[in-house]
Order: structure tokens, then C-alpha cells, then sequence
């Protein structure tokens, strides 16, 4: 042992206390301690890691709520998007081929016209508005069907001209 550690002799206690026991029990003092900061802190950074894995799942709770709320959506937009397309597709069979021009719609509906076709059936058959139909009905159409449908149609303007306010407002509405 060096010689700059002497005994230290404390009279009450029945053994001597040297320099080096103090300090080994002064490690022992500070080791102690440092563990039961180490403890302390631990505790306190699990507890903080537990709030946010649970502000997580919260989280993760909410975005999925959004998610499904987002796929309902995308269903809902789906079956909208066929109907649309199931239309889009009717409206196309409807309409004249591609490779029929409007001229060639236009001189059939003559054709058709002259030789005595009505309106409802050229309007169905050549795929044109009722009004066109009409038109040409009137003007290639055979001059007793013409007339036939002009006195029709004149009839129901003046039904509808002599007819109550009343019935004019339920035609309109």
C-alpha cells in the first residue's frame, strides 16, 4: 500500500477505516446511483415510447377509417363509370356507322320518305330527331301524307291555343 494512504482511525468504530476502504465505498455509492438514474430514465423512455406507439395506433386507426371511406368512393365512381360507358356504348350503336357519312343518312331518309315511310319510322330507322323526320316528310314525303301530317300537327296547335290555362300549365309542367 503507498505510503501517502495512511489509516484514518475513527474511535466509535470497532475497525480501522482506511483511505482506500472510503473510496471503494464511494464507487460502490456512485455505481449504485448511476444505476438507479439508468433505472429511472429507462422507465421514463419506455413510458414516452408507449404514448407514441399508442398516438400511433390512433393514427393508423384514423387512416384507415379514410382508406375505407376512400374505397367506398372509388366503388361508388366505378359503377357511375360503367353506367357512363353502357351509355356511351347505346349512344354509339345508335349513331350512324363511321363509315356512313351524313349526306349518305340524309339521302336514304329521302329515299325512305318518298316512298311513303312516317316520321316516327324514319326518325327510328335512320336514327335522326323527330324534328328532322318531320322536315323531311314535308318536303320529299308524298303530298297526301304531307298535308295528312301538316293538318295533324295545325289540329293540335289550335287544341292547344282553345284549350284552358290550366291544361296549357299541366302541358308545360
Amino acid at each position: 500500500m503507498p505510503s501517502w494512504i495512511s489509516v484514518l482511525s475513527i474511535t466509535h468504530l470497532p475497525f480501522p477505516v482506511s483511505l482506500e476502504l472510503l473510496l471503494i465505498a464511494g464507487r460502490a455509492v456512485a455505481l449504485v446511483g448511476s444505476f438507479c438514474v439508468l433505472a429511472w430514465a429507462f422507465s421514463r423512455w419506455r413510458r414516452s415510447m408507449a404514448l407514441d406507439t399508442q398516438r400511433l395506433f390512433e393514427q393508423l386507426d384514423l387512416i384507415q377509417g379514410e382508406l375505407h371511406g376512400l374505397a367506398e368512393s372509388v366503388a361508388i365512381l366505378t359503377g357511375r363509370l360503367e353506367a357512363l360507358n353502357d351509355k356511351v356504348a347505346t349512344t354509339a350503336q345508335a349513331a350512324p356507322a363511321p363509315g356512313v357519312s351524313g349526306q349518305r343518312v340524309y339521302e336514304n331518309a329521302i329515299r325512305l320518305a318518298q316512298r311513303g315511310l312516317s316520321s316516327e319510322d324514319l326518325a327510328s330507322q335512320c336514327g335522326l330527331s323527330r324534328n328532322e323526320a318531320d322536315l323531311l316528310v314535308r318536303l320529299h314525303g308524298r303530298k297526301e301524307d304531307s298535308l295528312r301530317t301538316h293538318a295533324e300537327q295545325s289540329a293540335a296547335g289550335a287544341a292547344a291555343v282553345v284549350s284552358s290555362p290550366r291544361k296549357r300549365l299541366a302541358a308545360i309542367g
